[in-house]
């Protein structure tokens, strides 16, 4: 059934056609169909499924809450810091290109519990190592503080809270 790289081929005709075609443009003949109405419904497609402990019903893989039942799924976190993330950043020479991590840094919280970050990810060029974090560059957001300290909960208000800004070396 499969000729030539990411084609099919006829079994009739031995022509060849897309891989995705479900009959064959020169003879006609339908191609045997892998719909997923075939499949079982329940079943989930391979990766990116989880399935509820309690109803059996598949969800995405990044669903908090069973689409069925409201089951509260239990988060894994990752504990430590991730592949190539920069956690000696005192040592940090000048000019040394980083990038800032999504989700990471200073951050407001709302009342039910969303953050919303003040760091734009993104590449910045270090100018200088200071006590609490670094003063960097960019091209698209100008001069900033990253800062690289402990969390704290900041003076200003009570929902505003201090966090390491997360970085990984670019070359």
């Amino acid at each position: 059934m499969t000729g030539k790289r990411g084609h099919k081929q006829c079994t009739h005709c031995e022509g060849y056609t897309g891989p995705r075609s479900l009959s064959c443009p020169h003879c006609g003949v339908e191609f045997e169909s892998r719909a997923k109405e075939q499949r079982d419904p329940n079943k989930p497609d391979g990766r990116g499924r989880k399935i509820c402990p309690d109803c059996t019903q598949p969800n995405g893989v990044r669903a908090r809450f069973c689409k069925s039942c409201n089951f509260a799924f239990t988060i894994k976190k990752r504990v430590g810091p991730m592949r190539g993330q920069i956690t000696e950043w005192e040592d940090l020479a000048k000019r040394t290109k980083v990038k800032v991590i999504g989700g990471s840094g200073p951050y407001y919280e709302t009342p039910d519990g969303e953050r919303h970050y003040s760091v734009a990810r993104g590449v910045y060029h270090v100018l200088s190592v200071e006590k609490t974090g670094l003063n960097v560059n960019s091209d698209k957001y100008g001069r900033r503080f990253l800062y690289m300290g402990p969390k704290i909960k900041s003076r200003i208000a009570t929902n505003l809270w201090e966090d390491a800004c997360k970085i990984v070396r670019v070359k």
